[in-house]
């Protein structure tokens, strides 16, 4: 299993957004020298809380994105035009992060 394919699954089994995982969502979409004012702006995201905002900034360049409550379950559902396979989350946020993260692994 790749390390995008485990964070993935990380994600997959959130109940709740967490900042470690966001970060870490971050750079396996981002990479590790793309540490600038964007980064900045996504750790405070994250430190307000503002967890869906911050997984909109995961959703790689160029991609539309969608996330909406599921009918008749509980959770949220969330894709990108990469992969037009849904996604599905404990959150909103959660959702759209793993989608984000399903178009870096199809880009790979």
């Amino acid at each position: 299993m790749t390390d995008l394919a485990a964070l993935i699954e990380r994600l997959e089994k959130a109940s709740e957004p967490d900042k470690k995982l966001w970060m870490d969502a971050y750079e396996a979409i981002h990479g590790r020298q793309n540490i600038t004012l964007r980064w900045g702006r996504f750790l405070v995201l994250i430190d307000v809380g503002a967890w869906l905002d911050a997984a909109v900034m995961l959703v790689p360049e160029g991609r539309l994105w969608s996330v909406g409550q599921r009918t008749n379950a509980s959770g949220f559902v969330a894709c990108t035009s990469q992969s037009h396979k849904s996604c599905i989350g404990t959150t909103s946020a959660l959702a759209l992060s793993i989608a984000a993260l399903k178009a870096g692994l199809a880009d790979a």
